[in-house]
């Protein structure tokens, strides 16, 4: 039960870092098409 516990926690944080590394991804492409706008 534990162990299962430890693995939830990691995949949870894993889903936490990619969703960070997405919204960062988002930032940089809106800042591109704002420069290849103007």
């Amino acid at each position: 039960m534990i162990i299962h516990e430890v693995i939830q926690d990691k995949a949870s944080i894993h889903v936490e870092a990619a969703t960070i590394i997405r919204q960062e991804i988002w930032r940089f492409r809106i800042k591109e098409l704002e420069k290849s706008a103007s």
